[in-house]
């Protein structure tokens, strides 16, 4: 199936595609791994040609290269979009070194309400709590009533808004309320990212900006309520600050869980 000279040739292709030559090593890498991948996709799609699936193909190995990185922009759409397979095909492509595929989803951080917002925010929440851990219609209709008595008393000289969108959709979000930030502290609720965004860096960008918001208002403190078991958004709590102070058992999303409050005082991190 392959011409002499395939790591030649991949090198042209990225040379006349992107506008440079990787180096040596990840060359070879990238080269072996297009190969692979290739034979994968001739295989699932027998009607590929050799030239169509270098073309598609090279696009996601490319990806694994910092240089094709700063150059590539591939959502896991487009993935998907190759095989045309599901999600089945999206997990095997990804892991088809044994890691998972580098890739860039372009998004915009937005420090303002958005239209959809209060809808987006909710349905992201009650889809990932129910899947995950059995929430139901009291808790997202515990996020939809609060999130919207927030936002109609919001207001941008105390309280803060951050939202991830791609292609127009919200796919993250991060509130600080400042209603009573100077008896209790400034309460930061409703983080959360998508499938889309997540390991992508979007939910440390969130809280850090939450974070600094704070510090820039002179808010000696922000607290939040979550609860034991979400240990990637405690790991990025704790990586911003955030301190353990209360673990108990309680009912306040609907069913039974550890609930957890973590506190952040904003001195220490000056």
């Amino acid at each position: 199936m392959f011409k002499r000279g395939f790591i030649p040739e991949f090198t042209c292709f990225c040379q006349a595609k992107y506008g440079f030559r990787p180096p040596l090593h990840r060359m070879v890498n990238a080269s072996l791994l297009l190969i692979f991948s290739v034979t994968l996709a001739t295989y699932v799609n027998p009607t590929d040609s050799y030239e169509a699936a270098l073309n598609r193909q090279s696009k996601i190995v490319l990806a694994r290269s910092n240089e094709a990185a700063n150059h590539l922009t591939i959502p896991w759409e487009s993935i998907n979009t190759i095989y045309g397979m599901g999600e089945k095909k999206k997990q095997l492509l990804t892991t088809i070194d044994g890691r998972k595929m580098t890739t860039r989803v372009e998004y915009q951080l937005l420090h303002q309400y958005h239209p959809g917002t209060l809808g987006r925010i909710a349905e992201l929440h009650g889809t990932y709590y129910h899947e995950h851990w059995g929430f139901g219609l009291f808790f997202e209709a515990k996020v939809a009533t609060e999130l919207s008595a927030f936002l109609k008393r919001f207001d941008d000289h105390r309280d803060g808004i951050w939202l991830a969108t791609v292609n127009n959709r919200v796919e993250g979000s991060i509130i600080i309320d400042g209603m009573d930030a100077a008896n209790t502290g400034a309460h930061l609720r409703w983080f959360i990212v998508s499938d889309v965004l997540r390991n992508s860096g979007v939910g440390r960008m969130l809280i850090n900006q939450a974070v600094k918001f704070c510090a820039d208002k002179g808010y000696s403190k922000t607290y939040l309520w979550t609860f034991k078991g979400l240990d990637a958004a405690r790991h990025l709590y704790e990586k911003a600050g955030f301190k353990l102070n209360i673990e108990q058992r309680g009912v306040q999303w609907g069913r039974e869980v550890t609930e957890q409050y973590f506190e952040l005082n904003i001195p220490d991190i000056q």
